[in-house]
């Protein structure tokens, strides 16, 4: 998607989203992006109460994905060079 779910992930915000230039009620990001929503693990602090997550927290998560050999990894990123550079 290009339309960011708030205007608070943009660079005019604060945020660490390219944006493009446009109407105020419409923020679109400068680039596609995913938006992967997570539930996270049930952890617990020091003294046994549930960690608290806030509204607009943001986190740091990590994707592990099968290992490929780096000539994969290098046709890929050469692929989406050409996409991104030529549209298509």
């Amino acid at each position: 998607q290009d339309t960011l779910p708030s205007e608070a992930l943009s660079y005019a915000s604060g945020g660490s989203m390219p944006t493009r230039s446009g109407p105020r009620q419409d923020v679109k990001a400068a680039e596609r992006f995913f938006e992967v929503r997570i539930r996270p693990e049930r952890q617990e602090t020091n003294d046994g109460g549930p960690v608290a997550l806030l509204t607009g927290q943001r986190v740091v998560t990590r994707i592990r994905m099968a290992p490929e050999p780096l000539l994969v990894q290098w046709c890929h990123a050469a692929r989406q060079l050409f996409q991104r550079r030529f549209h298509i």
